[in-house]
């Protein structure tokens, strides 16, 4: 046990202290006119340059563009883990269609050949919302259905007898979050799953509007209301909502319940129970810079510009680090395993 001891001393003294910035930063290009979409769990953004006919992955190794020998202006709209992308091929004004990327194959799935369609967002099981428009007797109709992946198409239906759905994301458990157009002529958020609709707009209280910004793995549906006091956001959950004021969007709520979203003054923050932490103060080397939330995946990794003073400069992908007590378990870990493996050999 004597040299155990000694050895636990020894390496407590010779290891660097445990201390660690909660961000990382690493340049992914020079900020140019790039649009980001959204991020998978691995890491992989996706997105578009406005003078670059073709979509764009983005990682911190930099950015790969994936052209489609198809005619048309492709733009993508969100990615899976297994990098599918979906997005929406525009002939001309009046021609839009949904497409999906799986493997390098590229496959229109636009629904009939009146409708006007854009995908809006794909989860882990290949399942693609997509939104369109079709021209009927009482003029535009707006909605929404999904493309399983069988190639199977289910419509999300409306609410009220003018229409107008608007899906704006699916999670993994094929929950359907967006807005439609209620009985009282608002724009209201809803809940579509298992081939139900459900109404959310007896919960929020925005006078004008009421925005989707998206629904967590959890079936939490995230939003923003706005009024003649301006703008907040909110989280519905477990059948209540919780406002905060403090907040003009949320970008995104991870497993552990931390929320990712934007204060008043535009800088991306976390939240995590009472506390409010801007991103920027948690970035090892930034100081007097800001940071947006462009794209986030569940491991908290996020694509964004990096700016000081309004000006951005560049792409970058901000990258959670292990916490200090997170160190501190994995020093134990060594500890134990070399004072066993000292033991083994005495």
């Amino acid at each position: 046990m004597r040299k155990l001891a000694v050895s636990l001393c020894f390496s407590l003294a010779t290891l660097p202290a445990v201390a660690a910035p909660d961000y990382t930063m690493t340049v992914v290009a020079d900020l140019g006119s790039y649009n980001v979409q959204g991020m998978n769990n691995s890491g992989i953004g996706i997105g578009y340059d406005y003078g670059i006919n073709a979509p764009l992955m983005f990682s911190r190794d930099g950015i790969t563009a994936m052209p489609i020998a198809l005619p048309g202006q492709h733009t993508p709209r969100a990615i899976n883990d297994a990098n599918t992308f979906v997005g929406t091929t525009t002939l001309d004004s009046w021609h839009y269609r949904a497409f999906v990327m799986r493997d390098g194959v590229y496959r229109d799935i636009g629904g009939s050949q009146d409708l006007l369609s854009t995908a809006r967002d794909i989860n882990n099981a290949e399942t693609v919302l997509v939104n369109y428009v079709r021209t009927d007797r009482k003029g535009d109709v707006n909605g929404s259905y999904i493309v399983n992946a069988d190639g199977s198409t289910v419509d999300l239906g409306m609410l009220g007898s003018n229409g107008d759905t608007y899906g704006i994301a699916i999670n993994d458990q094929g929950q359907v979050a967006g807005v439609t157009r209620d009985t009282d002529e608002r724009f209201v958020p809803f809940l579509w799953e298992n081939g139900t609709m459900t109404t959310l707009g007896g919960l929020v209280r925005g006078e004008f509007s009421n925005n989707i910004s998206g629904i967590s793995e959890l079936g939490h549906v995230l939003g923003t209301e706005t009024d003649w006091f301006g703008s907040r956001a909110w989280v519905i959950k477990d059948g209540g909502i919780e406002h905060y004021d403090y907040l003009s969007r949320i970008f995104h709520i991870d497993s552990a319940g931390r929320i990712y979203g934007r204060d008043h003054d535009f800088n991306a923050v976390i939240v995590e129970g009472d506390t409010i932490t801007r991103i920027a103060d948690l970035v090892d080397g930034a100081p007097g810079l800001t940071f947006g939330v462009d794209a986030i995946n569940e491991h908290g990794e996020i694509l964004t510009a990096r700016c000081i003073n309004g000006d951005c400069d560049s792409l970058v992908m901000l990258t959670p680090v292990p916490e200090p007590s997170t160190y501190a378990m994995l020093l134990l870990g060594g500890l134990a395993l070399y004072g066993h493996a000292r033991r083994r050999r005495d």
